[in-house]
Order: structure tokens, then C-alpha cells, then sequence
């Protein structure tokens, strides 16, 4: 399910062709001005764009497409080329507009209206002006505006201009380096924010969304109507509205009460019986996505998955939920921003920040079960990466809040490596054995059921650096389905870790991948470690020497930081060199003024792991 940006309108401009780092030369927006009126609880939106292309490498500007939310009203006011000497030379024709109905990647409903058209031109520069506005009665933002209309594309001025009633009842939120104006003639305040000279900033490896990154002005009503009367003064506010959406939607059908009788008949312990009715969701329904944003938060009720046997997560969270209370067990829907990049809320003001649902079913002794009902192959009590370690809004009529969903800890994430090395006449031969937990889990307990076999081998041997080898014997498997982890068992015959220099042969020990974070010098963002890294690999290497050889052996090595820890200790037992090394990534939030020791951790433990080799003279 995708963030809500606005439920009112949902514009997007997508476009096809070259993405992300484009130069300040091909492409620039001129102006982009939002003008927002709030009358009688009607809103509209007018917007007006200039775009300048400069280059034919930025024709991608002029393909747009543009996403219109049911619950408003589109019109597209004018769309005109001009060329650099200021003269019209194209205007959009109604036949050049391509209209339908958006229902594709993967989803069954939407009432959302795409808008498609192209506006290029063969001399550069040439500039493109656009005008459209929308109206709708039901909303629940105001505005949620950033300067920007494209990431990377350099805007020479972006203004934000809202018009409301003086004793219009809403919450704001401004970045502070915008500039303000406010005027009040007569019953209207006319607020507007203003940006030149603005190039936005872009996302890096780990860093906040770029809507984070950069200026924003958020505008919510304290009360609004969307499907039912609502309000977003305060998060127990809220989530009473949420509750209203959900009313009346946990009836089951006869035959699915039937099966749930049938399931727990014989069960009398309560973690037992969500862990059946948890296992019958995932094998009876499938999760098909509905976009919050255009189809809206209103969830399918429960019977509608009872009939069709698939939903989005609000639907199939519901379907959850009924299992259960027909079951006699409560849980609670709870709404959460899912991104890998900790899907940070603003706490202090409630409105809609949320992309999808999850649900909590308090235990004893104030434990909670969460369920994540959309993984179609995770065991009960698993949320994984997209969802841990963040707040989520448990909805409970009148007693809503903000809750803590529990992090990720080192025990949930670490990888576990044993890996023997032999040599037949012409080969090494590797037997690589792996315990898999955390994001690995979540990657190939899904690559474990979705792909075939020999593209599982091939996902699985470029992941640990051994791709060109051949492979004898593979086996990947889950032993316990209660259990978020995988073992994979692979045995190869390779000679990528082997070099020969003259008389010298030099044998790399296998790989351990650390994330290609940036150097401090181009590093302009602060960084998110959502969830730690532990990867232990225990090495045994039977290499036959003769008493003429001469063995060089890694060094033993240990370091830490506040960031994490590097260990790798080798020793010779008779025939056999054992390396053991240890990687640990501490969860945090590094600050941009502590990166540079932070990489040059990443970097010195990067280091230690290119020289760990064993040389044979």
C-alpha cells in the first residue's frame, strides 16, 4: 500500500526515460506555483508549471502522466510549447490526451484517473507551460506541498499560496528555511511560502525519504469528511475516525466459521490458535495491492475475503481480525509507514502519514503478537525490516495512540556462515553452509518459493561472490515455519578465489560484503542504521603443502567502534587453517558531523577483509 500524499488529489508526474541525476544544464522549472483556496469546505487546487529543457537528454520532462484521485475533480486549463524566442509553437490537442482507468500492478480496485500526454519539441531550448486545477468536497489534507517538481531539477522559484477562512480550524507545519507572508483582508488569511534559486536534495544509502530531505508545508484540518465525519486534533481523534472506516466489516461467511471451528477445535492455548488461524490467512488468501492512496482507507470488509480469497493489507488485516475475534482472541488494526528507511511519523501531529496496516494481538503478561498480514511465508510474531523499530497508531475506540513496534535485535538479524575448503587435482572445492535471518530471510524465503530452482542457485552464488563457479550440489530450506530463518547448503567447485603469480599462489578467503556507503566527502545527509548487521563466518581451509612451502597467513585482527565491531582471528590446527571473522553494525542514527568516523570504521574494516588472503610460496 503507497503513502498517502494527499487523499484529496493524488497528482504524480512520471516520466519515462533517464532517471535520477540529471544535470543543472538539460533541464530546470522555471516556476511552479500551488495556489490552494479553502471555501465553504470545498478545495481547490490550482497549479502552474514552466518547464525549460535545454537539452534533448531532458525530453523525458515532457512526458507526463499525470493521477487524478476520484474524489476530485480534474481539468487541464492549458498545455503549450514555447520556443526560445517566447513564441507558441505547440498547443495540446484534446486528441494527443489519453485517459483510463488505473488498474494494473497488481491491483483489483481503484477509482483513480491517469491523464497521459506528451509536449516535446526538436529546437532547444523550449520551454513547456502547464496549467490545471482540481476540486473536491472530501479531504483530509489542506496541503502537503514540497518545493520541488521534479528530484535533481533545479527550480528558479516555487511558491505556495493558501487561502482559508480566518477561523478555519487546522494544524501546520512549515521548514523553517521557507519564507513566509500572511495577510488577513477581511474573513480570508492568505498564507504563502516561497523558495528561489532551489535544487533538492536526493536520497543516499540509508539516509531519510526525499520528502524528509527537503522543505515541506503540511496544512490538515482539525476536522474534515471523508466517507465519514472525522477529526485530527489529536491521535485518539483519529483513530476514532479510523475505527468508523472499519465498522461493521468482521463478519465471516458460514463456511470460513466452519473452518475456523474445525481449526481450533482441539486448541486451548491462545498463542496455538493464532498461530492456526495465522497459517490459514496465508494459505487460503493472497495479498493483492490497493493503493491507500487510490483506493482509498476504507478497508473490503472481512466476507469479501471470505468470497474472493485476496485483499490489500487493509482487507486482509481485517480478514485477520475477524478470525480471531470469532475465535474469542482481540487484536487491534494498527496503521504504520512501512519503508526500510524506518518510516519516521511526526508525532506531534496527527494526520494520515501512514501506508499500511498491521495487527496487534495483546497476550499475557503484556506481550503482543504482531502479525504482518501480507507475507504470504513469514511465521506468526514476524514483522521484518519494512516495519520494525518504529511507531505505529494502535487503533482502540476512544484510547488510540501512538505505540512502539519492537526493533530488530542482533539474535533476529545475524548470519551465520561455516564454510570448508579443499583442493582436488584442479579445483577448490567450497561447501558453503548458511543460516539466514533477518532481511536475508525475508529476500529468500520468497526467492525459496517464487523462483525456479536454477535461478535460486544463481541468486544465491552471486550473493556471496561465487557466481562463476560450478555448483554440485545445492539445498535450501526453512525447517521450522515458526521460525524466521532459512539454511541453505551449497557445494562448489570454483576457482575464482585462486590466483597464481609465479612460484606464488595466493588463495582470497570468501567474501563479506558491507554495504558501498559514500565517502565523507560527498556524504550531505545524515544516516539511518535501521537495523543492526551481524554476520559470523567460520572458515576451515585444507590446502595441501609440500614440506618445501612457505605459508603466509592472514593477520588476526580486532577493532571496534561506537558503530560496530571487526574481528577476524586465524590460526593453524595441524593441516587445516581456521579464519574466523566477525562483522557487527550497530543500529542508529549517525549524524551527518559524525559520518566521517563512521566510514572510516566501514573503511577500515572494508580493508581488513581485501587483505585477508593465505599465501603459498
Amino acid at each position: 500500500m503507497t503513502n498517502l500524499a494527499n487523499l484529496t488529489l493524488t497528482i504524480f508526474l512520471v516520466f519515462v526515460g533517464t532517471k535520477v541525476c540529471f544535470s543543472q544544464e538539460g533541464g530546470e522549472v522555471i516556476f511552479y506555483s500551488t495556489v490552494v483556496e479553502i471555501d465553504k469546505n470545498k478545495r481547490t487546487e490550482n497549479v502552474e508549471v514552466i518547464l525549460q529543457i535545454n537539452r534533448k537528454t531532458h525530453d523525458w520532462m515532457s512526458y507526463a502522466k499525470i493521477y487524478v484521485d476520484g474524489q476530485s475533480k480534474f481539468h487541464l486549463s492549458s498545455a503549450v510549447i514555447k520556443d526560445k524566442n517566447g513564441l507558441t509553437v505547440r498547443r495540446l490537442k484534446s486528441k494527443d490526451i489519453l485517459e483510463s482507468s488505473v488498474i494494473s500492478d497488481g491491483s483489483f480496485h481503484s477509482d483513480t484517473k491517469k491523464v497521459e500526454f506528451s509536449l516535446s519539441w526538436h529546437e532547444y531550448p523550449y520551454r513547456i507551460h502547464l496549467e490545471y486545477s482540481t476540486e473536491a468536497d472530501e479531504f483530509l489534507q489542506v496541503v502537503n506541498w514540497r518545493p520541488y517538481y521534479f528530484v535533481n531539477i533545479p527550480v528558479r522559484r516555487s511558491l505556495l499560496q493558501v487561502r482559508m477562512p480566518e477561523d478555519y480550524k487546522c494544524q501546520i507545519s512549515v521548514s523553517d528555511t521557507l519564507l513566509k507572508y500572511s495577510r488577513v483582508p477581511g474573513d480570508v488569511i492568505t498564507h504563502e511560502w516561497e523558495i528561489r534559486n532551489f535544487k533538492s536534495k536526493s536520497t543516499q544509502l540509508g539516509s531519510a525519504s526525499t520528502s524528509e530531505l527537503n522543505p515541506a508545508v503540511n496544512i490538515v484540518p482539525s476536522n474534515f469528511y471523508y466517507k465519514v465525519e472525522g477529526n485530527q486534533a489529536t491521535w485518539v481523534e483519529f483513530g476514532n475516525w479510523i475505527n468508523k472506516l472499519n465498522e461493521g466489516k468482521l463478519e465471516l461467511t458460514p463456511l470460513v466459521k466452519s473452518q475456523v471451528n474445525d481449526l481450533i477445535l482441539n486448541s486451548n492455548d491462545q498463542y496455538e490458535i493464532i498461530e492456526k488461524l495465522y497459517r490459514h490467512l496465508q494459505e487460503n488468501t493472497r495479498y493483492i495491492n490497493v493503493s491507500i492512496d487510490h483506493g482509498g482507507l476504507e478497508p473490503y470488509p472481512a466476507s469479501f475475503v471470505c468470497e474472493k480469497q485476496y485483499g490489500d493489507c487493509k482487507a486482509l488485516t481485517i480478514y485477520m481480525k475477524a478470525l480471531l475475534e470469532y475465535a474469542g482472541i482481540k487484536s487491534f488494526y494498527t496503521l504504520v509507514k512501512a519503508d526500510e528507511n524506518n518510516g519516521r511519523i511526526n508525532n506531534g501531529m496527527p494526520w494520515q502519514q501512514f501506508n499500511h496496516v498491521i495487527l496487534a494481538v495483546p497476550m499475557d503478561k503484556e506481550d503482543t503478537v504482531w502479525l504482518e498480514n501480507t507475507a504470504e511465508y513469514h511465521p506468526p510474531n514476524y514483522l521484518g525490516t519494512f516495519t520494525q523499530g518504529r511507531k505505529g497508531l494502535l487503533v482502540n475506540h476512544g484510547k488510540s495512540r501512538l505505540v512502539d513496534i519492537p526493533a530488530l535485535t542482533k539474535e533476529d538479524v545475524v548470519e551465520l556462515r561455516k564454510i570448508d575448503i579443499s583442493m582436488d587435482e584442479n579445483d577448490l572445492i567450497i561447501k558453503h553452509k548458511n543460516i539466514l535471518r533477518g532481511p536475508k530471510f525475508e529476500s529468500y524465503i520468497n526467492i525459496k518459493n517464487v523462483f525456479t530452482p536454477n535461478e535460486i542457485v544463481t541468486a544465491f552464488s552471486r550473493s556471496i561472490g561465487l557466481d562463476e563457479s560450478k555448483v554440485d550440489k545445492f539445498n535450501i530450506a526453512q525447517k521450522d515455519k515458526n521460525v524466521p530463518q532459512i539454511e541453505v547448503d551449497m557445494h562448489l567447485r570454483s576457482q575464482d578465489l585462486l590466483r597464481e603469480f609465479g612460484s606464488m599462489t595466493v588463495l582470497k578467503i570468501p567474501p563479506l560484503f558491507i554495504d558501498d556507503y559514500e565517502e565523507a566527502s560527498v556524504r550531505d545527509t545524515d544516516l539511518f542504521i535501521n537495523y543492526p548487521v551481524v554476520i559470523h563466518q567460520d572458515i576451515n581451509i585444507n590446502y595441501p603443502l609440500e614440506k618445501s612451502n612457505h605459508l603466509i597467513l592472514p593477520d588476526t585482527v580486532a577493532f571496534e567502534s561506537r558503530f560496530g565491531r571487526y574481528q577476524q582471528k586465524v590460526r593453524k590446527e595441524g593441516d587445516v587453517i581456521k579464519v574466523q571473522r566477525i562483522f557487527e553494525l550497530e543500529a542508529g542514527y549517525i549524524k551527518l558531523t559524525d559520518y566521517e568516523e563512521f566510514i572510516e570504521f566501514i573503511n577500515h574494516s572494508r580493508s581488513a577483509l581485501e587483505e585477508a588472503k593465505l599465501v603459498i610460496k
